[in-house]
């Protein structure tokens, strides 16, 4: 349980020393989401709000299942499910952030992120980078995961995107011959309030996770 603890500590406190170097005024704020219902491990995922409230599931295709470790009720890190790599997860007013953090040249290249949606919702690619969520019979956005971001420890930009196949989102970060540990992050919102945040790329401030 200590070396569990000591884990998530680690996670925490090395995706915060990345972030407090970027000058970014505007930030997703940790804030508590009752639409947000976590499973118990990484594979079983988390259910993520759409702006028309309908079911969609994000789960993590770990290459070894572990237990998510919450922190707070808005805060949750998952530890050992990849080589070298920690997930942190801070909920939002409207979604969901994600920290990838990567702690060697032995973490994944490639973290795919599989969604179990309700009938009638898809995704689909956008111009911009991010990846939508969206009602087929109305051809409105519901959801989204802005254009992802991430640096290593000298707080050089690494060059981070997504993919999609079918309804599995990947973030994919090219972290060769970088210091680290690296950091790539990624900010799921969906599209019932009006945010700051909606079409640009993710803002890289984070409210205090320690």
């Amino acid at each position: 349980m200590k070396h569990a603890t000591n884990a998530v500590r680690s996670a925490l406190e090395a995706a915060a020393a990345l972030l407090s170097a970027r000058d970014i005024a505007s930030r997703p704020l940790e804030r508590p989401n009752e639409r947000l219902r976590w499973g118990a491990g990484a594979h079983d995922g988390v259910q993520v709000p759409t702006a028309n409230g309908r079911t969609a599931v994000l789960s993590f295709a770990a290459e070894r299942e572990a237990a998510v470790a919450m922190v707070r009720p808005t805060l949750r890190v998952l530890t050992g499910s990849w080589p070298q790599t920690d997930l942190v997860a801070q909920t939002t007013a409207t979604g969901l952030w994600l920290l990838v953090v990567l702690r060697g040249p032995g973490a994944p290249q490639r973290f795919p992120m599989p969604m179990r949606l309700a009938e009638h919702l898809t995704t689909e690619m956008m111009p911009s980078g991010a990846v939508d969520v969206v009602d087929q019979p109305t051809g409105s956005t519901v959801g989204r995961f802005l254009r992802p971001w991430g640096c290593d420890a000298m707080y050089r930009q690494l060059p981070v995107e997504f993919a999609l196949t079918g309804s599995t989102v990947t973030l994919q970060v090219q972290h060769h011959q970088v210091h680290y540990p690296a950091l790539a992050t990624c900010l799921y919102t969906d599209s019932s309030s009006a945010t700051r945040f909606s079409a640009g790329a993710l803002p890289s401030r984070l409210s205090p996770l320690v």
